[in-house]
């Protein structure tokens, strides 16, 4: 046992100094948005309430008057809840969001514009260090990394840390804060006291980042579970669209093989005086009487962000998704596609946000393409959509978020402490390293 537990302190002390800066940033950065939500909406509280005392417009009628008040406005989503007395809030993508008055399209203003740019931008300095581009998912590796050292070292700590015996005095010095000491010793009892607190919580907190980061940890949960992973989105029109031009096909053949069977029937009849007969092409036409085919470098019609039919048919996808609104719902949720394949998504639930059942609405047509209540999810995606309010302590409301929130901070202090206990050894090896190499002159002394 006292080897094992040499060979895993020697793994965490060199892991612990070479990881322990990108630890100590993704930790800072942790707590500054763990409470997030509370700040966004005591800021925001006045801007977003609202009188009711008329009918709500429609969804259509509002993103209207956002384009006719911001005409550069790109809309990208809506989000209506079920409380009367509160805005609809449309989204601009990266331009952030807008609050208008669901009774009269009165545009409410930004909000606090400031505050969510901070922890938008905080958010993605600790989920991929802010990088853009291609370079994001360098920074989620690196993140991802980061995460799966942290869980090491919390790991390796707490078997680290377990005292050799369990009496009163020995579980006091890794469980209780011992006043008065400085230097090393206080270090020592800082490191192992909030390591022995916080390392659980750590754990937990590492497992659902590197969830989060890795499309293979996502993966994991779904063989674990004998779960089916959810198709991409997209795949549903996807797969409507070519059942319809299978069938399209269908049709066309058969109206071929119908059609070549009556000219040859003709061409028997007519056999006899068919040089007389024959057409003419018009101007314009092949020799077969077909309208040519469009040239094949022939340019498609730019596409834009949200195509604009699907802007111009909200009020049929929101009837659609009114249609499947539960009794006690809360929030509403539309996403708008940013292409002519993709579906409407709309996202509704009861409470909490991960907690979502999912529609999936043709583009086209209006019509559902599919409904997945969250109660008929499966366990795979249960999970999966969990990590998220795990990470943030979110799941366990308030209480949670405090709780990750001090794990973040005792990460940091960890780290500190870390670095200055490996610093003291290394003053030690030095010490003792220059007391051998001045043993060895001095007996080189003797002898020469």
């Amino acid at each position: 046992m006292k080897l094992l537990r040499k060979i895993i302190f020697y793994c965490h002390l060199p892991l612990g100094i070479i990881a322990g800066l990108l630890i100590l940033f993704m930790a800072l950065t942790g707590s500054l948005i763990a409470f997030e939500k509370q700040i966004v909406d005591l800021a925001e509280q006045r801007t977003v309430t609202v009188p009711a005392d008329q009918p709500r417009l429609s969804p259509q009628t509002l993103i209207a008057k956002v384009k006719e008040a911001k005409p550069k406005a790109k809309p990208s989503g809506l989000l209506i809840q079920s409380d009367p007395s509160l805005a609809v809030t449309v989204s601009l993508g990266r331009d952030g969001i807008l609050f208008v008055n669901p009774y009269t399209g009165e545009l409410l203003g930004e909000g606090a514009k400031n505050l969510r740019a901070f922890f938008r931008f905080t958010t993605e300095l600790h989920r991929w260090l802010a990088l853009e581009g291609k370079s994001r998912d360098v920074g989620k590796v690196i993140t991802g990394v980061g995460s799966i050292c942290f869980f090491f070292l919390a790991l390796s700590g707490l078997f680290i840390w377990l005292p050799k015996g369990w009496t009163r005095q020995q579980l006091k010095a890794i469980t209780l804060f011992r006043l008065g000491l400085k230097g090393h010793a206080k270090n020592f009892n800082w490191h192992n006291v909030i390591g022995f607190w916080a390392s659980l919580i750590i754990i937990f907190i590492t497992i659902t980042a590197t969830v989060m980061s890795f499309e293979w940890a996502s993966n994991l949960l779904y063989t674990i579970t004998g779960t089916e992973r959810p198709k991409p989105a997209g795949s549903e029109q996807a797969k409507a669209k070519d059942n319809k031009d299978n069938k399209d096909n269908k049709d066309n053949k058969d109206n071929k093989d119908n059609k070549d069977n009556k000219d040859n029937k003709d061409n028997k009849d007519n056999k006899d005086n068919k040089d007389n007969n024959k057409p003419k092409p018009e101007s314009g036409q092949t020799p077969s009487g077909e309208k040519p085919n469009a040239s094949p470098n022939q340019k498609p019609q730019a596409e834009q962000e949200v195509p604009i039919e699907v802007l111009n048919n909200l009020d049929r996808f929101y009837l659609q998704a009114e249609k499947q609104l539960p009794v006690n719902w809360k929030i509403m949720n539309l996403r708008f596609p940013t292409n002519t394949k993709t579906p409407v998504r709309v996202f509704i639930n009861e409470g909490n946000y991960w907690q979502s059942s999912q529609l999936s609405i043709d583009q086209k047509t209006a019509e559902v393409i599919s409904y997945e209540p969250y109660t008929s999810v499966n366990l795979g995606r249960k999970l999966n959509s969990l990590a998220r309010p795990v990470h943030t302590g979110e799941v366990l409301g308030l209480v949670g978020q405090v709780v990750i929130f001090l794990a973040a901070i005792g990460g940091s202090v960890l780290v500190w402490t870390g670095f200055a206990l490996a610093y003291h050894r290394f003053k030690l090896w030095l010490a003792k390293r220059a007391k051998l190499v001045g043993s060895i002159k001095a007996l080189l002394g003797i002898f020469s």
